[in-house]
């Protein structure tokens, strides 16, 4: 994509909110629906194309009917996930502007703690 688009535009399609890269084309679009691995997902629902804004449509309905559900049962989780996915669940959680989420960094493979109040508002987050 570097190659074909150029660094800038990656970079755009990578870090802004609603901004997302071209779709897939047909072949390589049924190549991954017919990847085992997603045979059990509706392929209605599989995304051509994604921005984190349509990241975060997926992941804010999983952040209530899951995770905020087991945290509010006093359990401790761990979620691991692509770095668009945490950046939407980061943005939702710490109010994070469209704007300002473009420059927001995630270290990679290191621990991101969250502490929240019983009502899951953020108190303090720091990396392990």
């Amino acid at each position: 994509a570097r190659e074909k688009f150029g660094e800038e535009q990656v970079h755009i399609w990578r870090r802004s909110y609603d901004v997302a890269p071209p779709k897939q084309g047909e072949e390589q679009r049924k190549g991954y629906l017919n990847d085992r691995k997603y045979e059990h997902l509706d392929r209605r629902v599989m995304p051509e194309s994604e921005s984190l804004k349509d990241t975060l449509i997926r992941v804010i309905p999983y952040w209530n009917d899951q995770i905020s559900q087991q945290l509010l049962d006093g359990k401790t989780v761990l979620v691991s996930a692509h770095g668009n996915s945490l950046r939407a669940l980061i943005k939702y959680l710490e109010n994070v502007s469209d704007e300002d989420i473009i420059s927001y960094e995630i270290k990679t493979g290191a621990p991101l703690i969250y502490e929240l109040t019983d009502d899951l508002q953020v108190i303090d987050k720091y990396y392990l």
